[in-house]
């Protein structure tokens, strides 16, 4: 038998679903710009960096929870990474891997 304590709990997690449907963590961004950074994540600095130069995509932060909005990171991946193409693996001094 289901006790209300946790058909509540059920309730408040399909709500917290239904809210955050079309957005995605931090680390979830970092794996989709993978391949534009050589198959490498940006690091947290990076993207601490974008954010207070105000050059990287809107965020929310819900606690300590970094969300980004999949539509507007969809728009800044368009207005900068026009023409970009995914980039080769860098060997240990910069140069291009075989």
């Amino acid at each position: 038998m289901v006790s209300e304590r946790d058909a509540a709990a059920a309730r408040a997690g399909t709500l917290a679903k239904q809210l955050l449907e079309g957005y995605f963590t931090e680390d979830e961004f970092k794996d989709s710009l993978a391949p534009f950074y050589g198959g490498k994540r940006p690091g947290d600095r990076t993207l601490r960096r974008w954010h207070q130069r105000r050059i990287g995509p809107p965020r929310i932060r819900i606690g300590r929870v970094v969300m980004y909005k999949a539509e507007l990171v969809r728009d800044w991946l368009d207005r900068h990474l026009k023409g970009a193409e995914p980039r080769a693996p860098r060997g240990r001094r910069g140069r291009r891997a075989a």
